[in-house]
């Protein structure tokens, strides 16, 4: 098990995999298209492991697994997993984790529930064809500049970065940033949502939540309108930057949104911190398969006929 391990690492440096896991037994794509090949030839419940780079796009219409090496430079140095273009899903229990998607994540079709995003990195979210979307989930993730849902989606966000949230859609967001720096109306075309423990930065000039939103135990400035709030009143917060490390109103992918002493002295209603280090699980970018950051191999093998290997694996706690 290990020299398969030592082996898939020395390919990855060089060049760009897609590891198909079927029944236990594993077969490797190279190249750009390696995603979408992997795909062509996968089965219900099969997993995909990419390396680090770039690929291009694929329509995932499977129920499978797609792994990849994560959205950030890791701090050990490991490079992510980029895809090209607009993957699509339009099928039911996809699951996809450690991605950075350098544009949209389309959500389509009639039939696409129990999607599961953990941490990627998306530019765009967008759910189109109505249909059952139902019981999607994204976790420890970023949308880098819109999110845009269908009347018929159903939709949870834990720990994530949302740019520009809009849509019909019903959303239950926790421990979460939402940032509005689009068009003039932005909120107000956020219905049935309900949004707790989070941080709301808003730059427009009608910034107003539907009557069907709830929001508890926010932090928010400008003229948002708060229900069930556990601050001061319908508190808001003039100098909002005084709450983070290092956002200064414009989103970047480096931007961390640590929050400074003013800031993590905000609690939601669970108690901790409000934002995406908040919660029972705190925002953290690495991915949860293990990822091999180092391999060290012997020259040659001792006189009792081992071979020495070391290997050093990240992955977080949870």
């Amino acid at each position: 098990m290990v020299s398969i391990m030592t082996c898939t690492f020395a390919q990855a440096q060089s060049s760009l995999v897609a590891t198909l896991s079927h029944e236990g037994e594993a077969t490797a794509y190279y190249g750009a298209e390696a995603l979408t090949n992997a795909v062509a030839a996968a089965q219900n419940g099969d997993v995909i492991t990419l390396s680090s780079g770039s690929f291009n796009a694929a329509t995932i219409n499977k129920s499978i697994t797609v792994r990849g090496a994560g959205m950030s430079v890791s701090e050990k140095g490991g490079l992510p997993t980029t895809i090209t273009g607009t993957m699509k899903v339009n099928t039911d229990n996809v699951s996809i984790e450690g991605l950075y998607i350098n544009q949209t994540l389309l959500v389509e079709g009639y039939t696409n529930s129990n999607l599961s995003v953990v941490k990627c990195r998306i530019y765009d979210l967008t759910y189109s064809g109505g249909g059952n979307a139902y019981n999607n989930r994204y976790i420890h993730s970023k949308i880098a500049h819109a999110t845009n849902t269908y009347q018929n989606s159903s939709v949870t966000m834990v720990n994530c970065v949302i740019n520009n949230l809009g849509g019909a859609g019903k959303f239950n967001i926790s421990n979460s940033i939402l940032l509005y720096t689009g068009g003039s109306n932005w909120p107000s075309t956020v219905r049935n949502a309900s949004i707790a423990n989070s941080i709301v930065y808003c730059t427009t000039n009608d910034s107003k939540f539907s009557d069907s939103d709830v929001l508890v135990s926010n932090v928010g400035n400008g003229d948002i309108l708060w229900a069930n709030s556990t601050l001061a009143g319908n508190a808001t917060v003039e100098d909002i930057f005084s709450l983070f490390e290092d956002f200064d109103g414009t989103y970047t992918d480096d931007v961390t949104f640590k929050l400074t002493a003013t800031g993590a002295a905000y609690l939601g209603a669970d108690g901790t911190q409000v934002g995406i280090y908040g919660g029972s699980m705190p925002f953290d970018p690495t991915p949860t398969n293990p990822q091999i950051t180092k391999a060290k191999v012997a020259a040659k093998s001792s006189a009792d006929g081992k071979l020495s290997i070391e290997l050093e694996v990240n992955g977080a706690n949870h």
